[in-house]
């Protein structure tokens, strides 16, 4: 990666592998959902605007800072846990 290039993490809810069950996992799409539940706890314009390309577009491009952010909001998102720890692992970057 080049010095000034930002990384990001491409958010896609559109098709979401949860394991529901031990070694079982289905494919859900909660993209809604989810820019819903950004969209009421979004403090500025920023994120609010992200929220929106996620709900009408099913994926975002957020920068590191941004998915952090988002990923801190996911343990309070009201369903299962299985589908909260895949967010939570879509939004954290790998190296």
């Amino acid at each position: 990666m080049k010095e000034n290039e930002t990384k990001t993490v491409m958010l896609d809810l559109t098709s979401l592998s949860v394991e529901m069950n031990i070694d079982q996992f289905e494919t859900v799409d909660v993209h809604k959902e989810f820019a819903n539940f950004i969209y009421r706890r979004c403090e500025d314009i920023a994120t609010e605007e992200k929220a929106r390309a996620l709900y009408h577009d099913g994926k975002v491009e957020l920068t590191v800072e941004e998915a952090e952010a988002f990923r801190q909001m996911t343990p309070q998102f009201p369903y299962i846990r299985p589908l909260r720890t895949a967010i939570e692992k879509m939004l954290t970057p790998t190296v």
